[in-house]
């Protein structure tokens, strides 16, 4: 399902080169409903920070921060992405309109209900939701509302991302022609 030179760009981007990397990169990419990534070593989240920089604009900031609805409605309003760190096991209800996609026509523009008012919605918007936490239990309710993507290194995925450190260092020819 992955084409091999965005893959590439990935890479660059920072994604780690072990395939479940790779396939978690392709649900977020692909997938229907909103990502909340486990990522406790910072893999996904750095790599998501860095391609999203690079192809639009992107609003980051933490599930505590005080200023939490004012960037959510200016993300949905420009079109922003937004990246929401540090979700502990349960999502704020702040989001709920935006998880079940609740934006309706009000003419010829799309709106949506953010706490108690009506806000324009902009289709580029998209919405990440990162936790650090390594062994996170998510209520039932929280799966079905969104994709649940773990970027946990495994023991495979650490070896291949050694290897390919390796290959890098030791074999540059090989790595040219990858």
């Amino acid at each position: 399902m992955g084409d091999p030179m965005k893959i590439m760009d990935w890479q660059i981007d920072k994604l780690p080169a072990d395939s479940v990397s790779i396939c978690n990169a392709i649900m977020i990419e692909k997938g229907i409903r909103k990502p909340l990534m486990i990522d406790p070593q910072l893999q996904g989240s750095t790599w998501l920070k860095n391609v999203s920089n690079r192809e639009h604009d992107i609003q980051i900031v933490r599930i505590s921060d005080p200023n939490i609805l004012r960037t959510l409605e200016t993300s949905i309003k420009m079109g922003y992405e937004l990246i929401i760190e540090d979700i502990q096991e349960t999502i704020d209800p702040l989001f709920e309109p935006v998880l079940s996609g609740e934006a309706a026509a009000a003419g010829t523009r799309r709106q949506i209900k953010i706490g108690d008012k009506m806000i324009d919605y902009d289709p580029n918007f998209k919405i990440y939701f990162v936790t650090f936490l390594a062994n996170p239990h998510f209520l039932p309710e929280t799966f079905i509302r969104v994709t649940v993507i773990n970027f946990t290194v495994t023991e495979m995925g650490l070896s291949q991302q050694l290897l390919a450190e390796i290959v890098k260092i030791e074999n540059e020819d090989v790595e040219k022609r990858k």
